[in-house]
């Protein structure tokens, strides 16, 4: 189990920073500060990159992270839940930390709310 646990966080990883910088690959410089977070460069491909939908893009691969990461933690923790065969110290374990995964990923799931509410209002998706 600890194999599969480790095997899919590296995974998701790897996939995950792949899909994130894909689009900045070949990026001759990225918008400076002077510049403002409006400004406006090209990559290689001629597709546009701003400061502000860098930032959208860091955000959103930390939020993904995460909620993948409560994920794991659930289906870890319920396996236990379900393994403990009666002993309540391993169920009350098992169900804390069910609890705060939960909680976790109800926290990361409003957070993408706010950050997309934002991100709406602000033009930056």
């Amino acid at each position: 189990m600890k194999f599969f646990s480790w095997s899919f966080l590296i995974f998701t990883l790897l996939l995950g920073n792949n899909l994130f910088f894909v689009e900045y690959a070949g990026a001759t410089d990225f918008p400076t500060y002077e510049e403002g977070l409006g400004a406006t460069k090209f990559n290689a491909k001629g597709t546009e990159i701003t400061a502000n939908g860098v930032i959208y893009k860091v955000v959103k691969f930390v939020l993904s992270f995460l909620a993948a990461l409560a994920v794991v933690i659930i289906i870890i923790n319920g396996f236990i839940y379900i393994t403990s065969g009666g002993d309540e110290a391993r169920v009350g374990v098992a169900r804390t930390w069910l609890v705060y995964a939960i909680v976790g990923l109800i926290i990361v799931l409003l957070a993408w709310v706010v950050v997309r509410t934002i991100s709406t209002l602000t033009g930056m998706s």
